[in-house]
C-alpha cells in the first residue's frame, strides 16, 4: 500500500505535461521545494530526516534510478520534490542527458517551483559535477540554497574550520543565485529542525 506522503513519481519526459494539466497536480497549488545533488550525497536519508517517514529509498545502486518523487511534506505546507541524483561515475553519457532532460522539462512545467536546494558533501566541499550542476542551475537564472550534508562526518574543530574557508571561496562564484546556505547531518535533530524552520512558509 503507498503511502500517503508519497504523491507521485515521473519516470518518462511524455508524462510531465499530461500530470501536470491533469489530475495529478491540476489542483495542488502548494510550494515545491526540490532537493538535488551528487549520487551518494545523502539525499534520500535527508528527505526521510524532513518528512519523518522512511519514504524515499536508500539505493544501493546509486545514480541508477532517473527519477522524480513527490512526497507530500504537510509540516511546512509544501510538496517535496526528490530530483534525480547526478554524477555517478560509472553512469553513460546517454543517462547523463537523460538527467539534463527530465531536470529541464520539470524546471519548464512546474510553476510552483519555490525552493531549490543543492546537497553537497561537507567533506569534499564542490566537486568537478558539483560545480556543473551548479553552473547549470545559475545559467538558468535560478536562486539556491546549498545544503551541506554529513556535517557529523567533519570530526575536528580544525577540519571544520578548514571545510568553512574552503565553502566560503567556492560559494563566492555563485553569490548572485546563493539564498543561503545550511550545515546538516540527519544524525542531528537539531539541525534538521533548523533548516524546517528556514523552510516554512512566512505567512
Amino acid at each position: 500500500m503507498k503511502s500517503p506522503i508519497i504523491l507521485h513519481t515521473i519516470t518518462a519526459l511524455d508524462q510531465f505535461e499530461n500530470d501536470f494539466k491533469g489530475s495529478v497536480f491540476r489542483d495542488r497549488t502548494e510550494r515545491r521545494i526540490a532537493l538535488v545533488g551528487r549520487s551518494n550525497v545523502g539525499k534520500s536519508s535527508l528527505a526521510n530526516a524532513l518528512l519523518g517517514a522512511q519514504v524515499a529509498k536508500v539505493s544501493s545502486s546509486p545514480g541508477k534510478t532517473k527519477a522524480l518523487h513527490f512526497y507530500d511534506w504537510k509540516k511546512v505546507k509544501a510538496i517535496l520534490v526528490d530530483l534525480p541524483g547526478y554524477g555517478f561515475a560509472a553512469e553513460s553519457k546517454e543517462s547523463r542527458d537523460f538527467w539534463q532532460e527530465l531536470i529541464s522539462a520539470y524546471l519548464e512545467v512546474d510553476i510552483h517551483l519555490a525552493e531549490l536546494l543543492i546537497l553537497i558533501d561537507s567533506r569534499h566541499g564542490f566537486l568537478d559535477k558539483d560545480l556543473e550542476a551548479l553552473r547549470y542551475f545559475s545559467g538558468k537564472g535560478l536562486k539556491f540554497r546549498l545544503i551541506y550534508t554529513k556535517w557529523d562526518q567533519v570530526k575536528t574543530q580544525s577540519d571544520r574550520a578548514k571545510a568553512e574557508k574552503r565553502d566560503r571561496e567556492q560559494q563566492a562564484e555563485f553569490k548572485e543565485h546563493l539564498t543561503s546556505f545550511h550545515r546538516v547531518s540527519t544524525q542531528d535533530s537539531r539541525s534538521i529542525q533548523l533548516l524546517e524552520k528556514a523552510l516554512a512558509p512566512t505567512v
